[in-house]
């Protein structure tokens, strides 16, 4: 199923373009949010929160391998993303679940109290492209080397403020 919804968000995109399905993609992830309850997403290290595997990984290497190539609807919608959620403020979108996935933390952690969710660094699951925001780094008031050291073994990479 997860593979029909990701063929679904590649047609959703051609029918509707890529601003609606990002705002379909963070309702989902803070709906979905909201039911879990408050919370805060992945594991404490030195006050920051570490992903260790992207939960979306295997059936994303799987759409693509599926699809032979990641579809030029899924890279509009992350291009998108990303110009919408430059600087610290945002999420690093390596793929599509990202913005569902961000939306989840970021509401999870309003829930629980947290202002504000900086997302210093993230393993692209299809690629292994390292993102990193030199942004969030700074106002995290963490060194670089340190979120270096956390990626070597993790996939995403956040503070909660």
């Amino acid at each position: 199923m997860t593979k029909a919804f990701l063929l679904g968000v590649n047609e959703l995109e051609k029918m509707l373009g890529a601003e609606t399905v990002v705002e379909w993609l963070e309702s989902i992830g803070s709906k979905s949010a909201e039911w879990e309850g408050p919370g805060i997403d992945g594991e404490d290290y030195n006050d920051l929160n570490c992903i260790h595997v992207c939960p979306f990984l295997g059936k994303l290497n799987e759409f693509v391998e599926a699809y032979g190539k990641l579809p030029s609807s899924h890279k509009r919608i992350i291009d998108f993303a990303n110009k919408k959620y430059a600087g610290s403020e945002g999420p690093i979108i390596s793929n599509v679940c990202c913005i569902l996935h961000y939306a989840h933390w970021k509401k999870r952690a309003e829930l629980a109290g947290k202002k504000e969710v900086l997302h210093l660094a993230n393993k692209s699951p299809i690629t292994a492209e390292e993102l990193i925001s030199q942004e969030a780094i700074k106002k995290s008031k963490h060194k670089p080397e340190e979120i270096k050291t956390l990626f070597k073994n993790n996939t995403c990479i956040i503070k909660y403020v």
